[in-house]
């Protein structure tokens, strides 16, 4: 082909118009308005340094061409015959999109029942779309997108029938779930479509464990000091984070465990350095003589002071402290024995007696309860009885995310 090459002095081509207004006022009102009728009639051979080639049927597929590629003549466009010679010899032809229920690109989803012209995968780019080949006229294509959190399902199916000598079209559009709200009680990662605009999280941190008692013996006389009661998990909300479509990671603390959320290992929600409730103090119960003693009773749990809001859900207070038993020449110190309650699913601190000291009750019911403080025996009478609780195990926390779409 030729290249046009106007000589650009303004009479390259012909202009030719009918029912043009009589007033120039008129003829630019209708030009500007785009009303003003003209053709292009031509060119003008003088106003050119040279004559490109035309372009037209003749010069861009003509029939014969068509007929060596074996397309029929009619409605044959330039297009369709370098498919028809892009085309692998026997195969046929597929594009597949594959679309969110809001009609958005799925970027990286696998189709199966095609292969690519090199035989490997087929993927779907930023558009959302692949070309694949197969050797059967008949096929099953199957289409995985990632694991979006709000799709109600990763893989759809569906058998077609296909066209040689063209490219076969087939689109997927995945479906919505009816949920916008999840809790996690475990550590994973998720993804969100396209679709999905912001989400709001929570996290609340595993309880801690209660402490064991202590009890000894020594100059000072015999002494119990009953374990405290573990501190409630830290709650932390977070609101307005914006989907970028990247892998959120959610972490999940076990006892005594920090939760947090983050996207891209950007952090986005964090208990490290935050408080829960305080757990409840464990007695103490001490003697050095039959007339000097010390007593203080154990104290209770308490309430978490930061709502988990995203979902809207009930976590965990702080166990209760353990009691205490101490005892010289049998004159015992026994006001002090009982271990307090936890709060809200905290547990309960053990009890002790003469010759016993129970463990802490273990945080339960809500994530994120404390656990309740060992008890603690010190008894230097009665068969010389040094014994002490462990402390309750904190119940792991959990993570919650509320999400919202795309208009």
């Amino acid at each position: 082909m030729t290249d046009g090459i106007i000589l650009g002095t303004g009479n390259s081509r012909y202009l030719k118009g009918a029912g043009w207004p009589a007033t120039y006022e008129e003829f630019k009102s209708m030009a500007e308005a785009g009303t003003l009728p003209i053709d292009l009639n031509g060119i003008n051979e003088a106003g050119w340094q040279q004559i490109g080639t035309a372009l037209n049927k003749a010069n861009l597929l003509d029939d014969n061409t068509s007929a060596v590629l074996e397309l029929a003549p009619e409605n044959q466009t330039v297009n369709k015959a370098i498919l028809s010679l892009a085309l692998p010899t026997g195969k046929y032809a597929v594009l597949v999109t594959a679309l969110t229920p809001g009609g958005r690109p799925i970027s990286g989803a696998t189709v199966t029942g095609i292969t690519s012209r090199s035989g490997g995968k087929c993927i779907t780019d930023s558009n959302g779309t692949t070309v694949g080949f197969t050797t059967e006229s008949t096929v099953t294509l199957q289409c995985t997108s990632p694991l979006y959190l709000d799709f109600t399902s990763s893989s759809l199916s569906e058998t077609v029938e296909l066209l040689p000598n063209t490219l076969n079209k087939v689109t997927f559009t995945f479906s919505r779930g009816t949920i916008t709200e999840k809790l996690f009680t475990s550590s994973q990662s998720i993804l969100f479509s396209p679709d999905v605009d912001e989400f709001d999280c929570s996290v609340v941190a595993g309880g801690k464990s209660g402490t064991s008692g202590d009890a000894s013996r020594g100059s000072f006389g015999v002494a119990a000091y009953a374990g405290k009661g573990g501190d409630s998990g830290a709650v932390a909300n977070a609101e307005n984070i914006k989907n970028k479509s990247a892998s959120i990671d959610i972490i999940v603390g076990a006892a005594s465990g920090d939760s947090n959320i983050t996207v891209n290992n950007e952090t986005i929600i964090t208990t490290v350095g935050q408080s829960g409730a305080i757990g409840g103090s464990g007695a103490i119960a001490t003697r050095r003589d039959v007339l000097t003693s010390y007593s203080r009773h154990a104290s209770s749990g308490n309430f978490p002071t930061i709502s988990f809001k995203h979902p809207a859900t009930t976590v965990g207070g702080s166990g209760g402290g353990g009691g205490a038993y101490a005892d010289i020449s049998n004159e015992p110190i026994t006001n002090v024995t009982a271990g307090a309650s936890g709060k809200q699913g905290g547990g309960a601190g053990g009890s002790s007696t003469y010759n016993s000291a129970g463990n802490g009750s273990s945080g339960n019911s809500y994530p994120g309860a404390g656990g309740g403080g060992g008890a603690a025996t010190a008894n230097y009478s009665s068969g010389e009885t040094f014994t002490s609780g462990r402390g309750g195990v904190g119940k792991a926390g959990v993570a919650g995310i509320v999400w919202r779409y795309k208009a």
